[in-house]
């Protein structure tokens, strides 16, 4: 008998939840600092290349942590530590990124 619990499987939930929550974070951030509590940054181009970027980094940053950890370990353990530890190397590979770009040493 068929059952319906879910109308995705495990891994499409999985694949939007590690692409979801950077979403999440960097739109929060966009909310808070270019547009000072309202959502008018969204009308300036420019906003939209720093939100990609800081997305793009963050998604980078939780697939290389993902390439690192063993696959045998449970699912539910690597996804903690894929947005645990992938989310913070992004934001450090984007200001790797601007320094390099801009000259500017930390």
């Amino acid at each position: 008998m068929y059952t319906m619990t879910s109308a995705l499987p495990k891994k499409r939930k999985l694949d939007i939840l590690l692409i979801g929550v950077p979403f999440l974070i960097v739109f929060l951030l966009c909310f808070i600092d270019e547009g000072y509590y309202d959502l008018r940054w969204m009308l300036e181009p420019g906003n939209w290349v720093a939100f990609g970027l800081y997305w793009i980094a963050m998604v980078l940053g939780e697939f290389f942590v993902s390439l690192v950890l063993p696959r045998e370990w449970p699912t539910r353990q690597k996804v903690w530590l894929i947005l645990g530890l992938g989310i913070p190397l992004g934001i450090l590979l984007v200001l790797v990124f601007l320094s390099m770009v801009t000259g500017y040493s930390f």
